[in-house]
């Protein structure tokens, strides 16, 4: 992940390159392949390289074109080819077309209608001197991060919260989104952060400046939305657009200038990405081969975490991969939280968020730039849908009656999950919020609650309930939020993460599968497992169950960390605002608890430990 950071002046002043200077120090992680800065009139920009594909070797930062129109960004553009042969751009005799460069040959020929036509993962900024205004654009699905803040006279962005914290060093707290946070309601947060001068360029948006007069607009370039482009499909129509939409996703995330690594957990994900980059690369040669280094974390002493015959059946079929197999002892420890929080620009989501250390290390220290992961993959495909009652919801109920049985299958907590949905669903909701404190106490208050000020999402119209759920779970902030956060640990590596199920096609089409093919007779992700047969082994597609980590990530950590953790000191802001239940802390923190309530501990102390830092 490279970086971007700039200053606009909307009174005109002239805008100097030294001003940027804290910000491309707070963000120089971001720049390993270098810092380019440049100024003209009320304009200054910075880029920070970070070259992951052969052609952003001849980048030239600021691109500039024959009107003036400066561009700085984070891109990798996935449908190059559709894009050379409509542009038809200049070409070079001694370069490629770089991605950047297609960006604004875009923006000449579509406008701001332009973000629409790209595919891929980006971030970037277009100044245009001719009419005084500033465009910010962010993809769908955001993996590179844009922030902004408006202030008296000029107008600051960088590619992290931090770098923008270092242009604008104001720190007035956003007080609901941390109490969202605390209470796991970010999804309806796409633009907030901590700061309430600061804010996100949401997914999918464009933003524009406009600096004579000021004014600022948003402007939303692609949606999910229904569609009958697929009515009338046959499942082997569904299972070949499946494996052809897969296939170009895996295949446009190889496009690299350097060593490739991807994880090899044992799970369905990661093996499908895995194999089929190896099929791609070096059976059918679509895709040039690359140095790849497949990763797996073992975890001694921590039964429930073996997955190893289902990993050594994946490592048959992967024989031009270099297997490395790494032991990892915690899930994290405060010396790794405290080194990365420093930079994030959101708390961790998940305390095992830096479980994967050792493994990016590695990764960086043998040459690879790019990592490939399975994240989200059983969302797109289908993975969670049979313990939905959403999902049932979509089938009829004469369908529905007949799956149904099959949730004997996970036992009588299948049946609660159904039960807890619909009351959820069609109760008031005090009387749900005091049953589920009732059954499982939350650390959290009811203050807290308030003050998260919880709001519906807007949902595709037409949609089916599993299509509204599915919408929810891809397209949120909240639920999104895990990538980019997990694309900024990366970052702090010198790696790029890419995630082949969040393709914006492969998402469209996944949005429309009809529900049979994703789960049926208690089998889930149906369609993947069709596509991708040939791909994997019988005894993965045949599995009947993840391994658990919870108790490794409740219960690995040092007896010093977690007294740490637990340690949430009265002037705490989590405390002095009245959102932590003190009373049940010291009961939670004081004696042995289940692994999901010591996971809450410590996504609390992780919250509490991030707010410190931005000080």
């Amino acid at each position: 992940m490279s970086g971007l950071a700039g200053i606009i002046y909307t009174d005109g002043r002239p805008a100097g390159v030294k001003a940027l200077l804290p910000a491309t120090e707070r963000m120089a992680f971001l720049g390993p392949d270098g810092v380019t800065t440049w100024a003209e009139g009320p304009a200054a920009l910075a880029h920070l390289a970070l070259h992951t594909t052969p052609e952003a070797e001849h980048e030239v930062w600021p691109l500039r074109d024959e009107r003036g129109q400066t561009l700085v960004a984070d891109a990798r553009l996935d449908n190059r080819d559709e894009l050379l042969h409509v542009l038809h751009p200049q070409r070079h005799a001694q370069r490629p077309i770089t991605d950047a460069e297609l960006i604004l040959a875009a923006h000449e020929r579509w406008g701001d209608a332009a973000p629409a036509h790209l595919l891929g993962d980006f971030a970037y900024a277009l100044w245009n001197p001719v009419d005084h205004t500033l465009r910010l654009v962010r993809s769908p699905f955001g993996l590179k991060g844009l922030f902004y803040t408006i202030e008296a006279g000029r107008v600051l962005f960088a590619s992290t919260l931090r770098g923008v914290q270092a242009l604008s060093p104001r720190a007035a707290l956003n007080l609901p989104w941390i109490a969202s946070f605390l209470a796991g309601e970010q999804q309806h947060h796409s633009d907030q952060t901590v700061f309430t001068h600061v804010h996100k360029v949401p997914h999918a948006h464009l933003v524009r400046f406009q600096t004579d007069p000021p004014r600022e607009t948003r402007q939303r370039f692609w949606d999910l939305a229904v569609t009958d482009a697929f009515r009338g499909w046959s499942d082997d129509d569904w299972t070949e657009a499946f494996r052809d939409h897969f296939d170009n996703a895996v295949a446009a995330r190889l496009r690299s200038n350097a060593p490739v690594a991807v994880a090899v957990s044992g799970g369905l994900d990661s093996s499908s990405i895995a194999l089929a980059a190896h099929r791609l690369m070096h059976d059918e040669a679509r895709v040039p081969p690359l140095p790849v280094r497949a990763y797996t974390q073992r975890m001694p002493g921590w039964p429930n975490t073996d997955e190893t015959p289902f990993q050594e059946a994946v490592y048959a079929r992967l024989l031009e991969f270099e297997v490395n197999l790494l032991d990892v002892e915690r899930a994290w420890n405060w010396q790794v939280v405290e080194s990365c929080q420093r930079r994030m620009s959101t708390p961790s989501i998940f305390p095992n968020a830096f479980m994967s250390q050792p493994f990016y290390q590695h990764a960086a220290e043998h040459g690879c730039r790019v990592k490939l992961s399975g994240a989200g993959g059983d969302i797109i495909t289908g993975g969670e849908d049979y313990f939905l009652l959403e999902a049932l919801g979509s089938l009829g109920w004469r369908r529905g009656l007949r799956e149904f049985p099959f949730f004997a299958q996970g036992g009588l907590r299948s049946y609660l999950r159904v039960g807890r949905r619909l009351l959820r669903d069609r109760l008031d909701s005090r009387l749900v919020h005091w049953w589920q404190r009732r059954r499982d106490p939350q650390l959290y208050t009811p203050k807290c609650e308030a003050a998260a000020r919880k709001r519906r999402g807007s949902k595709p119209e037409g949609a089916s309930p599993l299509q509204q759920l599915f919408y929810e779970k891809v397209m949120s902030a909240g639920g999104l939020q895990p990538f980019e956060q997990r694309a900024e640990i990366l970052a702090l590596h010198g790696l790029e993460l890419r995630v082949p199920f969040y393709d914006r096609r492969l998402i469209e089409l996944a949005f429309h599968t009809p529900p049979h093919l994703r789960f049926s007779q208690g089998r889930t992700r149906v369609l993947l497992k069709r596509a991708l047969e040939r791909d994997l082994p019988p005894l993965l597609v045949n599995r009947a169950s993840k391994a658990d980590f919870t108790r490794f990530t409740a219960y690995s950590i040092l007896p010093e960390d977690h007294a740490r953790a637990i340690h949430l000191p009265p002037e705490s802001l989590l405390r002095r605002q009245e959102w932590i239940d003190s009373e049940r802390w010291q009961q939670w923190a004081t004696r042995p608890q289940r692994p999901s309530q010591t996971i809450s501990i410590h996504r609390v102390a992780h919250l509490h430990h991030w707010l410190t830092t931005l000080t």
